[in-house]
């Protein structure tokens, strides 16, 4: 990319809201040495232990990497770990805007690693939890409250139930009104990385950015086998959601941006390819912050492809910085 130092300047500062699912990722690493004599599974030898912020919290922390400001809205359970995650936000710098539900365990991932490799995960989720019609309104009432003082909106749907069809039903009508700038500037951003339970509530949004998976487990299709099919179900995404743009990503294949009448192919950039965990946080982040500074889609979708190529050569949920960006351009 030509222009990646003026993008770099131009998303510095620029107030991202992310609203959706906070999770806590936990590494436990170890090793295994030998096979255990009570049944026929490796024996692992604990050894330490990392947490990072996951879901939401890995889209806020790469958009604070890059130098932008980031806040999260989400609904947080009272345990262990919710404190162990709102310290790992306060710390990066990441605000938080939460609702604390008791019943409610804090979603958790724990990767057991040994050699690099995972060999188990561990999750801790309540995804069926009903909330209550009150919590519900005081959670959009937190949303739209903050709306207007951000430059954009990113929902991090990762299915763990904050994002549900009434929250949307409430919050998506009225996004034209609330996300109105500066009027002598074009009106602030909405992007989506959608999971396939609300896939196609998305309407009307400046863009989505599914995987492919996503994509077509969304729209209840047969994941494409080849580039010309991956076209025609972006371009159907285009047509039944009536977004503006759309970015679908196809790991090791790289990714495709829709508009209306055009779609564009970008190779990866990943020279290494290490763990590809959270690198759609990374392209959200990246793509939304080119956005909103002014930058064109496919400038904005070559910036968020460069990101993610350099995240996926580290573990787990990562953000990427200024500096190795610059590096790798």
């Amino acid at each position: 990319m030509q222009n990646v130092g003026e993008i770099l300047k131009s998303i510095q500062g620029k107030k991202i809201l992310v609203v959706g699912d906070l999770m806590l990722d936990r590494y436990l690493f170890g090793k295994v040495e030998r096979i255990s004599p009570e049944a026929p599974v490796p024996i692992f030898l604990a050894g330490r232990e990392e947490v990072r912020a996951g879901g939401a919290g890995n889209v806020a922390n790469n958009i604070k990497g890059l130098g932008g400001r980031s806040t999260v809205i989400s609904f947080l359970g009272k345990d262990t770990e919710s404190s162990r995650l709102k310290r790992l936000l306060e710390k990066q710098g990441v605000e938080l805007l939460t609702i604390e539900i008791p019943s409610l365990p804090t979603s958790a991932k724990t990767r057991v690693m040994a050699r690099n490799q995972q060999l188990l995960r561990i999750d801790q989720e309540d995804t069926r939890q009903a909330f209550s019609n009150g919590v519900t309104q005081r959670f959009v009432a937190l949303i739209k409250e903050a709306l207007p003082k951000f430059d954009a909106l990113i929902i991090s749907d990762y299915g763990k139930g904050v994002i549900n069809q009434r929250v949307l039903n409430k919050i998506l009508p009225c996004l034209p009104t609330l996300m109105v700038g500066d009027p002598r500037k074009s009106n602030k951003i909405v992007t989506v990385d959608p999971k396939v339970e609300n896939f196609l509530e998305y309407r009307g949004v400046d863009s989505l950015t599914p995987n492919l998976d996503e994509a077509s487990a969304g729209m209840r299709v047969e994941r494409p086998k080849s580039q010309k099919a991956v076209e025609v179900l972006g371009f159907q995404i285009i047509r039944r959601l009536k977004a503006k743009s759309l970015l679908i990503t196809q790991g090791a294949e790289g990714m495709t941006l829709f508009e209306a009448g055009s779609a564009v192919h970008i190779p990866t950039a990943a020279q290494e390819v290490f763990d590809v965990t959270g690198a759609g946080d990374t392209v959200i982040a990246a793509f939304t912050l080119a956005l909103t500074a002014g930058f064109s889609l496919l400038d904005s979708a070559e910036f968020a492809n460069l990101a993610a190529g350099i995240v996926v050569s580290k573990l787990g949920a990562a953000s990427v910085t200024p500096q190795e960006i610059l590096q790798r351009s």
